[in-house]
C-alpha cells in the first residue's frame, strides 16, 4: 500500500524554476508535490544540457518538452522520461489524480525527436483502469499512444495494490497501441501482481497480441517474447 501522499504545494513554481536554472549540472531530476507550471505554454529558461532522466507530474513533462520550442536540439542528453501521478490526501481537500492529464504528457513526449525510454508511475491507484480502457476504445487512429514512434522501452511502476482483473485483461490490448515498443518492464511490482503477470497464459497473451515486443520483465524475471511466439507457432503447427 502506498501512503506517499502529496503535501500541499511545498514550493512555488518560480522557486523550482530558479533552483533548476541555477543548478545546470543536474542529470537526474525527480519533482513531486510542488506547485505546477502556470500554463501549458510556459517555456523553461535555457538549460538542462546535462539532464538524462526527468520524473514529474505530466504538466511538468509538458513544461520540460516546451524547451524544444527554443531549439530542436534542446535536451541533448535526455534519455528517460517518467510521468508520475500524485497521491493526494483527501484531508487536504484534493480529489483523486486526474489520469487524463497523462495524455497531455504523452502528447508532449510524442514531439521528442529521438529515441526515449518512457516510464509511467501510478502513485494514485484510482481510475487507472478507466484511463487504460479509454485508449483501447479510442484505437490506433485516435489514441496519442499511437504517436509515440520513438518509444522503444516502456516501464510501469507501482507497488501499492492488487491489480483488478479488468486492468490485467486490458493491459495487453493497451500495449498494442504502442507503434515501436520492443521492451516492456513491470518494476517494483507487488508480489500479488507479479504472480499474475508471470503466469504462462498471460505472458503468451502479451507475446501474441504485441508482435513487436521482444522482451517483458516483471521485477527481475525476464521473458523472451520472440522465443515464446516461435514456440507457440511451432506448437500450433503440430
Amino acid at each position: 500500500m502506498n501512503d506517499f501522499f502529496s503535501p500541499r504545494d511545498v514550493a512555488a513554481f518560480v522557486d523550482v524554476e530558479d533552483f533548476l536554472v541555477n543548478h545546470p549540472r543536474i542529470a537526474h531530476l525527480y519533482i513531486y508535490g510542488v506547485e505546477l507550471p502556470p500554463s501549458s505554454k510556459a517555456v523553461p529558461r535555457p538549460g538542462f544540457q546535462n539532464l538524462i532522466s526527468f520524473d514529474a507530474h505530466p504538466l511538468y513533462i509538458i513544461w520540460i518538452m516546451n524547451t524544444l520550442v527554443l531549439s530542436p536540439n534542446a535536451l541533448p542528453s535526455l534519455q528517460r522520461v517518467v510521468i508520475s501521478s500524485e497521491n493526494y490526501s483527501h484531508s487536504n481537500g484534493k480529489r483523486d489524480f486526474d489520469y487524463p492529464l497523462f495524455d497531455l504528457g504523452l502528447e508532449a513526449i510524442a514531439t521528442f525527436p529521438r529515441s526515449i525510454v518512457l516510464a509511467l508511475t501510478f502513485n494514485c491507484k484510482s481510475h487507472i483502469e478507466n484511463w487504460l480502457r479509454s485508449h483501447v476504445h479510442a484505437g490506433v487512429e485516435t489514441s496519442v499512444i499511437s504517436r509515440l514512434v520513438h518509444t522503444n522501452t516502456l516501464s510501469i511502476y507501482d507497488s501499492w495494490s492488487e491489480y483488478t482483473e479488468g486492468m490485467l485483461a486490458i493491459i495487453p490490448d493497451w500495449l498494442q497501441l504502442f507503434p515501436a515498443l520492443k521492451h516492456l518492464k513491470f518494476e517494483r511490482e507487488a508480489q500479488v501482481n507479479m504472480k499474475k503477470l508471470v503466469e504462462s497464459q498471460y505472458v503468451a497473451t502479451v507475446s501474441l497480441l504485441c508482435q513487436k515486443l521482444e522482451t517483458m520483465s516483471v521485477n527481475r524475471e525476464t521473458f523472451d517474447l520472440q522465443l515464446i511466439r516461435k514456440n507457440l507457432d511451432n506448437g500450433a503447427g503440430d
